[in-house]
């Protein structure tokens, strides 16, 4: 992430504390999660790192993490449940630079406990977007079907991403 990166990503994170409907502990919470996650991404390039099962193991998805927060953040009934919802994207973030952590410290020889923090990852973001989706107003009478496929997409993509995981694992492991 270059400067240029930082910038957006500062920018983008600003808007949507700007735009969010948003309790002043969750801005601190969100403030502090950006910060960190930019903290992390500039020790991550100075360090550099060995192993990426993914490019830049998932770290590059920041940003549409933050687009999910701000949709999440205009749902009618974010209020009431901002708090636990906060908390699982708080989450997904910090579950994300575990994973980078974990994938450059092990390599690809812990692939289950690798595959175990993406699907953790994913989890979460399956999770927020059907909280987006069976609010809406569109899809609200139809809450049982959205979460029935959202669960069925979700996983699938996982039972594929774990399977990848296993094909990628070293020949020793």
């Amino acid at each position: 992430m270059n400067m240029l990166g930082r910038v957006l990503a500062i920018a983008f994170g600003a808007l949507v504390l700007a735009v969010g409907d948003f309790s002043t502990e969750g801005r601190i919470l969100i403030g502090a999660t950006i910060v960190l996650f930019l903290s992390y991404k500039i020790f991550r390039e100075r360090q550099g790192f060995r192993f990426e099962l993914v490019k830049e193991n998932l770290l590059h998805l920041f940003p549409g993490h933050l687009l999910l927060l701000m949709a999440l953040s205009f749902q009618n009934n974010f209020r009431a449940d901002s708090m636990l919802l906060l908390a699982i994207w708080v989450g997904i973030v910090a579950f994300t630079l575990l994973l980078d952590l974990a994938a450059n410290a092990l390599g690809g020889e812990r692939w289950v406990l690798l595959a175990s923090l993406y699907c953790l990852v994913f989890g979460g973001v399956f999770y927020l977007i059907k909280e987006i989706l069976i609010h809406s107003e569109k899809l609200a009478v139809q809450s049982d079907l959205v979460t029935f496929w959202v669960g069925f997409g979700g996983a699938i993509y996982l039972a594929l991403a774990v399977y990848r995981f296993y094909k990628v694992r070293p020949a020793a492991s």
